[in-house]
């Protein structure tokens, strides 16, 4: 054999025997961290796709943690469709909203009720015949004697009638 190198010889480093070994074992070190990158995507996507199901269930939490079986989303729907009866739970939308109103919210907005109210009588007044108007004005004085509407309130509702009227104003 000669010393020169024909055209189908190299002479290469990473063709070397050690130097092969620390390439292969480089590439599977790689192959490894891809891998697992891979691996923690998945189970990343999985878990938001179970919580997104939970959520657009509407689910408590208390009770997810009650669901040991697939974490595909159908399974979980029909596991959820199957036990929500056990648990006494309508779906939010099922639920009438009842806004929490404190006393003092709840008063004024009484206070507001009667007002609007008292307001109608004046302004219903000047379609309506005589003896309606009358009947709204004697409703309004036994309101206003039983307590359910305040001075202020009456006062309104008898400005409103006598300007219906096209009587007094004062």
């Amino acid at each position: 054999m000669s010393d020169t190198l024909n055209e189908f010889e190299t002479v290469d480093d990473n063709t070397q025997p050690g130097k092969l070994r620390q390439l292969l074992e480089q590439a599977l070190a790689a192959n490894k961290q891809l891998t697992q990158k891979v691996t923690d995507l998945e189970t990343a996507d999985k878990q938001r796709t179970v919580e997104s199901t939970w959520n657009d269930l509407k689910v408590p939490d208390a009770i997810r943690k009650l669901y040991n079986g697939d974490t595909s989303p159908d399974a979980i729907k029909a596991w959820w469709d199957d036990s929500k009866g056990l648990f006494n739970i309508q779906v939010a939308e099922e639920q009438p909203a009842q806004p929490q109103l404190t006393p003092e919210q709840q008063a004024q907005q009484a206070a507001a009720q009667q007002f609007q109210e008292a307001s109608a009588i004046g302004n219903n007044a000047f379609h309506a015949g005589f003896d309606a108007v009358q009947k709204q004005a004697t409703d309004a004085k036994q309101a206003y004697a039983n307590g359910q509407m305040s001075r202020a309130d009456f006062d309104a509702a008898l400005k409103q009638v006598y300007q219906g009227l096209g009587t007094r104003t004062d």
